[in-house]
């Protein structure tokens, strides 16, 4: 539901009040969901998204940290990279949601230390370029 939710205010025809009250209602079936299972990477991934959008940096900045604290994780890994490539614009456009975070010292301090370790060319540090 918190997918179809961010869909809908990411259409074109949502006014700006409406927008938020969908990003809102998402934010809050995404948090239901991370209770019933904190280790959701796609959940987790999509509140960072959501909270980013809607301004809340740190909150967003506190989900993406969850993400690379459960990428040790064997079990985990494939789906943290999927998303880390989504964020890191490595197999494709960097993700827009995080546009306004991208200049944010924390984001990029978070970012560089997602490309830490991965020899990645394509592991992209933020909109100043790299560090």
């Amino acid at each position: 539901q918190a997918r179809a939710e961010l869909k809908t205010a990411e259409s074109a025809e949502v006014a700006g009040a409406t927008r938020e009250q969908y990003i809102t209602d998402a934010v809050e079936h995404l948090i239901t969901a991370l209770r019933a299972d904190p280790y959701n990477v796609p959940a987790t991934y999509a509140l960072a998204a959501a909270y980013a959008r809607i301004g809340r940096k740190q909150c967003s900045l506190n989900m993406l940290t969850r993400l690379l604290q459960m990428r040790p994780h064997p079990s985990k890994r494939p789906e943290v990279e999927v998303q880390l490539d989504r964020l890191l614009g490595r197999k494709g456009a960097l993700d827009p949601d995080f546009s306004q975070m991208r200049a944010d010292d924390r984001f990029r301090t978070l970012i560089q230390k997602m490309c830490d370790g991965t020899n990645d060319p394509n592991c992209v540090f933020g909109a100043r370029g790299t560090p």
